[in-house]
């Protein structure tokens, strides 16, 4: 378990600013691996990546997306599903933030979520997978075919 400790200045005034220790503890983190899909018309997809996972004191659950070999400046939108990576029709569980891919294909993205969302599912024990798309949620197309999944298993 990792600990940090921050300490916050709270200025009431421009004279008289009081510290406030703030203290986040880590308490969850695992990896997720993100493996290609077939695209329908594409058989030269590559993508792949991983999603770190962290559980915070402050109830509050982190999920950090990095996914490579992405057409460049591409946009794609995520969803956690219910379910597993050989089925891909269920509902969706939550929405993630998008990820736009840089010049070289590379993307990134956060989505910050209430942990109480991932409590109550895992109590339910439904198997719950992470997609990210062919394209993003604006795009006129659709979201389009998943290019990468991952099965997000509890520790």
């Amino acid at each position: 378990m990792k600990k940090l400790s921050i300490l916050l200045m709270c200025c009431l005034s421009f004279v008289a600013c009081t510290p406030i220790p703030v203290e986040i503890v880590e308490v969850v983190v695992f990896p997720v691996v993100l493996r290609a899909e077939a695209v329908r018309g594409d058989t030269g997809n590559k993508a792949g990546g991983y999603i770190l996972v962290k559980g915070y004191s402050n109830e509050r659950t982190k999920i950090s997306v990095t996914i490579a070999d992405l057409a460049p400046k591409s946009v794609h939108a995520g969803q956690i599903r219910y379910g597993e990576c050989d089925d891909k029709t269920t509902k969706t569980f939550l929405p993630l933030s998008t990820l736009q891919a840089n010049e070289y294909g590379d993307g990134f993205a956060e989505t910050e979520l209430p942990t109480k969302k991932f409590d109550a599912n895992k109590a339910k024990k439904e198997p719950l997978i992470v997609l990210y798309f062919q394209r993003g949620e604006t795009d006129p197309k659709g979201i389009g075919d998943p290019i990468v999944c991952g099965d997000l298993k509890y520790r």
